[in-house]
């Protein structure tokens, strides 16, 4: 029979996977670190990281990231290497996918969606919230010369969730993937292993210790991770502040729950408007601070004027509103503008080309045109 441990503040049940992360932490070591010899660095997608690094990624990159180290010889991926780069992760580590569900019904129990998400971690976040947002509703913000979408359910704040799921779970746990379930009253997003040895959720809200620090840093370089250590705070602030009852964080058997309280989304429960909306066209209007419009009008007339000079990259725009050239700044601040036609890539057959340059269309000069009028 496994024993106990007292572990600062916690007690825990020393059963064999306690001990051995007990035994890496005394060595100072994490499970990430360890080289995998039975994959090759032809395993990881060196375009991949690149692309979310905003900058070229060679071997050498890979060594002094932790994602690849010295075995037998041979330079081989670390699991922080498999996790952040790998097309197909789970082929070495059976719990390194996300499964992502729509689940209606007061138990719970009625299956209406779900998706299996496979490939690198860091590119598993836009997915889940893809996900989560096709069963979410919208209603449309105006204000200034823009409109724009507030979702059913705290968007940011969900996805910092989800982020801190894939950075801090444990795959060392085999065939226990990352689950995120979306319920009619609340999203839950199961991670696996339990919190560190010495942390509590009361700790978790004043400081950080990371599990993953090499794939962390892969998802701070690639801005979706915006500060490290402030995250769960955070959430807890943005549940707050959109008046939800407070997160809720606990540990289960093996795993961490998060749970965050959402506006009913049982069908039978809504109005029509709000059900035509789910995954759809928005269904009212609201009226956003002006601290809000502003601030996000500026950034687009500030990347639209930049654009207005001529062509450029994406890290020239980037860069004109202070921001880095990773792939979380771009699907934030850019790709929202070439989707709503007031930019458009130079070479449109091949959207990830190196080359690759934006230049302002007729719409972006109108809506530039529009915003100075206003300014008049």
């Amino acid at each position: 029979m496994d024993g106990l441990l007292t572990l600062g503040p916690t007690t825990r049940q020393a059963d064999p996977a306690l001990v051995v992360e007990l035994e890496r932490t005394a060595r100072g070591f994490s499970f990430e670190e360890q080289p995998e010899p039975r994959a090759d660095l032809a395993d990881l997608d060196l375009a991949v990281l690149s692309e979310l690094r905003g900058r070229p990624t060679e071997v050498d990159d890979f060594l002094a990231l932790g994602l690849a180290a010295g075995q037998g010889g041979r330079i081989v991926p670390t699991y922080a290497g498999i996790l952040a780069a790998c097309p197909g992760p789970t082929r070495f580590l059976p719990s390194a996918w996300v499964q992502c569900g729509r689940l209606r019904g007061p138990g719970g129990t009625d299956i209406f969606d779900q998706i299996e998400i496979h490939g690198p971690m860091p590119l598993a976040v836009d997915k889940a919230m893809d996900f989560l947002l096709k069963h979410a509703y919208r209603t449309a913000v105006f204000g200034g010369v823009r409109r724009r979408d507030v979702w059913s359910i705290p968007e940011e704040a969900v996805r910092e969730v989800v982020v801190n799921a894939l950075v801090h779970a444990s795959y060392a746990e085999r065939s226990t993937p990352i689950r995120v379930g979306f319920y009619d009253d609340r999203i839950q997003v199961d991670s696996p292993g339990l919190l560190l040895p010495g942390m509590t959720v009361e700790t978790m809200r004043r400081a950080s210790r990371l599990r993953n620090p090499a794939l962390a840093r892969v998802f701070r370089e690639a801005g979706i991770m915006e500060q490290w250590g402030t995250g769960v705070q955070r959430v807890f602030d943005q549940v707050a502040e959109a008046g939800l009852p407070e997160l809720v964080i606990e540990e289960i058997m093996d795993r961490v729950r998060v749970t965050v309280y959402v506006p009913s989304h049982d069908p039978a429960g809504r109005s029509r408007p709000a059900r035509e909306a789910e995954g759809g066209p928005l269904s009212h209007q609201v009226e956003p601070s002006d601290e809000q419009v502003s601030k996000s009008s500026e950034q687009v007339a500030v990347l639209l004027r930049r654009a207005a000079a001529g062509p450029c990259s994406r890290a020239d725009l980037l860069t004109t509103i202070g921001l880095s050239d990773a792939y979380g700044n771009y699907r934030r601040h850019l790709l929202p503008l070439v989707e709503q036609g007031y930019l458009a890539r130079t070479i449109p057959d091949k959207p990830n080309s190196r080359f690759q340059h934006y230049r302002l269309t007729d719409a972006g000069r109108a809506h530039l045109d529009a915003v100075a009028g206003d300014a008049e």
